[in-house]
Parts: structure tokens; sequence; C-alpha cells
């Protein structure tokens, strides 16, 4: 009986280690240099991609595109936090693992993964949005 009561305890204690909000778990992300390095780096290749795509890419949004991709070449560092914040709200960030924690926290995703993820909310880090 003593070890049954031991292993609902151990396991209780692992479900609520698990179980803690998404919001909680990802905004562990945006205090972490390593994290922050990756979204750094990732930002400024996706910026210097946008600056090179044709007008027609961006539809409606390319002036405001490019004006964000230039404010991020300009100052990678400036931009990178309230776009991390953003950026780890996206499925490629949410549906994997945050390892590590405090400074070292990181993400399970691949630079893939996350570029993706970037690429995607380009519109609305730009400040633009499609109405679709």
């Amino acid at each position: 009986m003593r070890k049954l009561i031991l292993a609902i305890f151990f396991i209780s204690c692992a479900v609520s280690i698990n179980a803690q909000n998404t919001a909680t778990v990802q905004m562990q992300l945006v205090n972490s240099p390593v994290f922050t390095n990756r979204i750094q780096f990732l930002l400024t290749q996706q910026a210097v991609t946008v600056m090179s795509e044709p007008i027609a890419t961006g539809g409606a949004c390319h002036g405001a595109r490019l004006n964000y991709a230039g404010r991020v070449i300009s100052n990678p560092a400036a931009m990178t936090p309230v776009a991390s914040v953003v950026i780890v709200t996206g499925t490629n960030l949410t549906s994997v693992a945050v390892t590590g924690s405090g400074v070292t926290a990181d993400s399970a995703a691949t630079d893939a993964a996350i570029a993706s993820q970037i690429s995607t909310f380009w519109n609305a880090l730009s400040n633009c949005g499609t109405g679709t």
C-alpha cells in the first residue's frame, strides 16, 4: 500500500509539472539569451530575404514588410525582444518542448521550424494585417 501511495504521489507531481500553462512555459524563452540569440539570427536572416523579394510577394503589405526588414537589419538586437514574444506563440514552437530553464532555456524546435514561424508571422511583425 505504501508503494502505491508513493507511486500516485510521484505521478501526480509529474502531471502537475508537465501541465504547466503554455504561456508560462513559452515565455521562459523570451528571457533566455540562448533562445533570443537564435531568434536574432533567424529574424535577421528573414529580413535579408524580405529585402530581396519581388513587390508582388508582399502584396498590399510589401511596403510595411520592407520597412520592418530594414529596421531589423539596422538594429537586430533592438527588434528581437518584441519579435520573440510574438514568435513563441506560433505552432512551430508551442508544439515542441522547452529545454533548460532560466538563461539556458531553449526551444526544441529546429532552426528551420523557427525560421518558418518567423516567415509566417512576418506580416504581423510588420504591423500589417491582411484581413484574411
